[in-house]
């Protein structure tokens, strides 16, 4: 299975992407940071999706979240930092 990683991946571009590559056939891990009603209204729209909360500037929560990504999923490729 393909899989993907989206920054940004709650509203704007990133929503977008997110949608693009799950119409391609990817299974899709996006981040946010900031809104938690982007991100409901992003997990309504894409419930396929995986949305963590992290904040990309922040390189711990970063690394965390690629921990837990390559532990419970699939090797990751590509990243879209948007």
């Amino acid at each position: 299975m393909k899989r993907a990683l989206v920054t940004g991946g709650t509203r704007g571009i990133g929503l977008a992407v997110c949608r693009a590559l799950c119409e391609e056939g990817y299974c899709v891990t996006a981040l946010y940071s900031r809104s938690e009603a982007d991100a409901n209204a992003a997990k309504a729209a894409l419930p396929q999706v995986n949305f963590l909360r992290a904040y990309v500037a922040d390189e711990i929560a970063v690394r965390a979240v690629l921990i837990t990504v390559t532990l419970t999923r699939p090797p990751v490729f590509p990243l879209f930092y948007i």
